[in-house]
């Protein structure tokens, strides 16, 4: 069934900012349009609820707005703050829906910029690479060596799946 109760703060507050039928916006998120309503009316949640309106947050309004069919995954990712270096100057997605990210990068980026490699990253998961890469090159052991070298093939293999979505997101003239 619907409900508003099953939205994050963060969904809650990129309802309260879109613009369009609710009707539409309801259908993006899986509630009711009377939820929808209540939202934008701030009945069903309070007006002092603190809520951040993040740049991941927006980078997610701008994907869905050109790509309503992504809104589900867009939002079925799990945002997680890092400073891994692994993710110094970029977005980072795990077979588990969760979004790694770089807090003080962030505001590097325009909101097209971080749309768009947000939707690279939903790429990696709507094709099923993380699956695709450890079919081809095995999961990590107990072995430290053997995990080196897989490790090794799995950067392959990442590059050769980014090379595989840039492709494909430059025929969509997306930069």
């Amino acid at each position: 069934g619907h409900g508003s109760s099953k939205l994050t703060e963060e969904q809650v507050a990129a309802i309260k900012v879109m613009a369009g039928r609710y009707a539409d916006i309801a259908a993006q998120f899986d509630v009711s349009y009377s939820a929808i309503g209540k939202i934008k009316r701030g009945e069903t949640w309070r007006d002092d609820t603190p809520i951040v309106k993040t740049e991941l947050q927006i980078a997610r309004v701008l994907l869905m707005k050109g790509r309503p069919y992504l809104a589900t995954a867009a939002w079925a990712l799990q945002p997680v703050a890092t400073d891994a270096a692994q993710v110094a100057g970029t977005l980072a997605v795990d077979k588990y829906w969760r979004l790694y990210y770089n807090p003080a990068a962030l505001p590097d980026w325009t909101p097209e910029q971080l749309a768009a490699v947000l939707y690279h990253e939903l790429h990696h998961l709507l094709r099923g690479h993380h699956q695709r890469a450890t079919n081809l090159v095995g999961d990590f052991g107990a072995d430290e060596i053997e995990n080196v070298v897989l490790a090794s093939k799995l950067r392959v293999a990442n590059l050769a799946e980014d090379c595989e979505i840039n492709d494909d997101l430059e025929t969509e003239k997306i930069k």
